[in-house]
C-alpha cells in the first residue's frame, strides 16, 4: 500500500516493512519488516503492562473500542 502526500510517499510492505521517499528521491527503508514487527509487538506489550499497572498508556478504552466495532459492523452491514 502506498500513501502519497504533498511531502512525498510512504509505502507499507508486508504490514510492517515501511519505506518512504520524498519527491524525486529513492525509496528509504525504515527498517527490516521483522525488526519493525518485533518493535511494534514490544510496544503493545509495554502499553498493556502500563494499563494493568494503572499508568498512562494510550490504549483505547472500552467505550472507544466498542464505538470502532459498532462503526465497522455498520459499514459491513451496508456493504
Amino acid at each position: 500500500m502506498t500513501l502519497r502526500g504533498s511531502a512525498g510517499e510512504v509505502e507499507l510492505r508486508e504490514w510492517f516493512g515501511v519505506c518512504r521517499r520524498r519527491h524525486g528521491t529513492e525509496w528509504d527503508s525504515l527498517g527490516p519488516a521483522a525488526e519493525l514487527r518485533a518493535r511494534g509487538q514490544a510496544e503493545q506489550l509495554m502499553r498493556w503492562v502500563a494499563l494493568i499497572e494503572g499508568r498512562p498508556q494510550g490504549l483505547p478504552g472500552f467505550a472507544e473500542a466498542l464505538a470502532v466495532q459498532e462503526t465497522i459492523e455498520a459499514l459491513l452491514a451496508g456493504a
